[in-house]
């Protein structure tokens, strides 16, 4: 058996997940049928290597993802959680180590707004 490796799999709206297969095609086909009914064509579909790493899991924390240019809407407060977003002095507004969740689930921008939830 191969070992797995991390897809990127997105469809038109934006909307992804990270899927683990062999091959990309397998990748493909799983994220089309649960983000585009289906259609192949309709999503988008790229190596993460960086998530390899989860692949005995399954579960991508999305503070990686978020390292990795990813971006999550907080399930929360609906604050958006990016590794673009810094205050007046450079400093990151959002603790990277602070973030809860991961890719395929509620995503939270801190401990505590998981808790208010």
């Amino acid at each position: 058996m191969t070992a797995l490796k991390a897809y990127a799999v997105v469809a038109e709206d934006g909307i992804g997940y990270i899927y683990f297969a062999e091959r990309k095609g397998a990748a493909r086909r799983a994220g089309a049928n649960e983000l585009a009914d289906g259609d192949k064509h309709s999503v988008d579909c790229w190596r993460v290597k960086w998530a390899d790493c989860c692949a005995k899991t399954g579960r991508v924390p999305a503070s990686l993802a978020v390292s990795h240019g990813w971006r999550f809407e907080c399930a929360g407060c609906g604050r958006d959680i990016d590794g673009d977003d810094y205050d007046d002095d450079d400093n990151p507004t959002i603790d990277p180590g602070a973030i809860v969740g991961d890719v395929d689930g509620l995503v939270f921008c801190t401990p505590d707004c998981k808790a208010r939830d």
